[in-house]
């Protein structure tokens, strides 16, 4: 399953090639921001420069700092999830040896609609703490 950048989203260029389509039809910047439901002329103004200029209506790409997973171990990371659903994401960073946080695993399992799960924590009973609710169920 690929993820999508929701900018460069199928519905987003189809959105900016109707722009671009309407604007070659001789169509005002007024009009198309209308029909398109863009709020402001400057929008459409900015994506038909963009499509003149650089022939695409793709988001640029943008600075950040880059991901410490390679792809390789994100699918790592979905394997062990899918097949010990149970397991946490702390468990899944330790046992990959990966050069990441726990939260980058949790970031890389939602990125594939998969979440990791916290064990519950259960407290262990001693004999005498049996023994005392069993008494008091007996009363």
């Amino acid at each position: 399953m690929a993820v999508v950048n929701k900018g460069n989203s199928v519905e987003s260029i189809t959105q900016r090639g109707r722009i671009v389509g309407e604007w070659k039809l001789g169509v005002p910047t007024r009009d198309i921001a209308i029909s398109i439901g863009v709020l402001s002329t400057r929008t459409v103004q900015r994506w038909i420069l963009r499509w003149r200029e650089e022939g695409t209506l793709a988001n640029r790409r943008r600075i950040g700092r880059p991901r410490v997973t390679t792809p390789q171990q994100d699918q790592q990371i979905l394997a062990v999830s899918t097949a010990n659903p149970m397991k946490a994401s702390v468990a899944i960073t330790k046992k990959l040896h990966l050069p990441c946080t726990a939260q980058a695993t949790r970031r890389r399992l939602r990125e594939h609609s998969t979440s990791c799960h916290v064990p519950a924590v259960k407290e262990q009973l001693e004999q005498w703490h049996r023994d005392t609710r069993l008494g008091f169920a007996l009363q």
